[in-house]
């Protein structure tokens, strides 16, 4: 067995395997900063929703006050209005 030539060998290994391992970490580091980036927009657009979704309650809570409000007036108005016009059965009073 030539020695030499078993350590040429085993050096251009390590030599490949030391160029492939600062391409790998290159990637890596490449696509480390690609998901810190992708979770920082998904954090982001939580947020967003979340701020949409409580926006969307209050104005849905309100509406609701509004609608029952108005419901209550109407009632009110058909009461009064019935009650003009059930007074000696809808003739104008003299």
């Amino acid at each position: 067995m030539d020695v030499e030539k078993t350590m040429e060998f085993i050096l251009s290994q390590q030599a490949g395997f030391g160029s492939r391992q600062a391409v790998f970490d290159e990637r890596l580091a490449k696509l480390t900063a690609v998901q810190d980036s992708q979770q920082k927009s998904i954090f982001d657009l939580i947020q967003a929703i979340r701020t949409g979704a409580e926006r969307q309650d209050k104005q849905s809570t309100e509406t609701d006050q509004k609608i029952n409000q108005l419901t209550e007036n109407m009632n009110a108005l058909i009461k009064l209005v019935d009650g003009l016009v059930r007074r000696d059965n809808g003739r104008p009073s003299a």
